[in-house]
């Protein structure tokens, strides 16, 4: 089972908090010193008080994020002394301080991608950033960032930002909110906000707002919105 880790973009929480962290030191012989503990005053509660951890970040992920090794006591426990776990994922604590950043490689182990290329199934969240090119089906949700390139098949889901690529088929669902260009075939339904661009070809439907330019062949259907996107 993966460790917990903490989930930051530059030294702040960015999770329903802004709590600033004392963040590790990497030496000159690669090894790291930790940052100072962090200690929460007052009753624990999941989601509400205390510090959270997550097995899983990429649900947690956040543009510019970075996750961290944690050393971490005083978590919350139940009336038989168990660890409260939230949604099989999340566990809040009393006192916390960061160990070292993850690596490239590490954080693949938690479905977060940032080159390569990757095929993944099933009912899981990853994340797609700088060169990485993940190729998703069935049920598997998609936050793309930097160039990042999906395809995307099945009921995938892709929340694209930046200058990411999608490539859309079958049954997925893609929300474009940038500067996105999305070629989306089969039944996909697209959602193109800001400046994305759109080719639509098959059964697709797309919903445009703002600036988004969506290009439309086949039976494709484009309904576009004044209102301000989400």
């Amino acid at each position: 089972m993966t460790p917990f880790v903490k989930v930051l973009v530059g030294d702040r929480s960015c999770n329903g908090g802004d709590h600033r962290w004392s963040l590790p030191v990497q030496n000159e012989d690669g090894k790291w010193t930790p940052g100072e503990w962090h200690e929460h005053v007052g009753p624990l509660a999941i989601l509400t008080a205390g510090f959270h951890l997550t097995r899983n970040p990429a649900f947690w992920w956040k543009e510019g994020a970075e996750a961290y090794a944690v050393e971490y006591e005083g978590a919350l426990r139940d009336a038989n002394g168990e660890l409260v776990v939230h949604l099989g994922n999340s566990i809040c604590c009393r006192r916390v301080r960061l160990t070292r950043r993850l690596t490239d490689s590490r954080l693949e182990t938690y479905n977060i991608y940032r080159s390569g290329w990757h095929c993944l199934s099933g009912q899981i969240v990853a994340v797609a950033e700088g060169e990485a090119v993940v190729l998703a089906e069935d049920r598997v949700r998609v936050r793309a960032y930097g160039s990042a390139h999906v395809e995307a098949w099945g009921h995938a889901i892709v929340e694209a930002r930046g200058d990411v690529t999608v490539s859309a088929h079958e049954n997925s669902l893609i929300h474009s909110l940038s500067n996105q260009m999305v070629r989306a075939s089969g039944c996909a339904l697209v959602f193109a906000h800001n400046s994305a661009q759109v080719q639509a070809f098959d059964k697709v439907r797309v919903c445009a707002f703002q600036n988004a330019s969506v290009e439309v062949h086949d039976e494709a259907r484009v309904i576009r919105h004044p209102t301000q996107a989400i």
